[in-house]
């Protein structure tokens, strides 16, 4: 009997870890990165009707994906901007949906990473390292919940 509530307790511990993940998972990102908003005059050219524009950010971008612009806004109601491409040498964002031949000013909201190298790294193996241990846990409540049974 003191077998099966210990593995039931496991098996909760191990849904409520399930259930905390994604906002764990959240603040770790978090606490990586800051965010950081900035505006760029934009001129585009072109034959088309949509066209591209690069931005030079200020800062590095997170991870160098364009998953972490974050908002993107334009004072031309016509265009529709995202984030297409970036180049981590230059710094260099693509921006995609734009309208050929107009000035506009891009205002870009993006993750800059905040934390040194060696520390970012550490952090960055800790979403793995909660998915090993809920599965561990997992593991050891599944054969705990057998020992209980079999003992009986």
């Amino acid at each position: 009997m003191k077998s099966a509530l210990i593995a039931l307790g496991v098996i909760f511990g191990i849904v409520f870890l399930m259930l905390m993940a994604p906002s764990l998972l959240g603040g770790l990102n978090d606490f990586r990165t800051d965010n950081i908003s900035n505006a760029f005059s934009v001129n585009t050219t072109g034959a088309g009707s949509i066209t591209t524009g690069n931005v030079t950010l200020t800062q590095a971008l997170f991870e160098s994906g364009v998953q972490h612009v974050t908002s993107i806004s334009s004072n031309w109601s016509a265009d529709v901007p995202l984030a297409t491409a970036y180049n981590s040498n230059t710094r260099v964002l693509t921006v995609s949906g734009l309208v050929a031949n107009q000035t506009r000013t891009l205002n870009v909201t993006y993750d800059r990473g905040i934390l040194a190298k060696d520390i970012d790294a550490v952090a960055n193996t800790t979403p793995t390292l909660w998915i090993f241990s809920i599965l561990a846990l997992l593991l050891i409540a599944i054969g705990g919940a057998v020992v209980a049974v079999a003992h009986r």
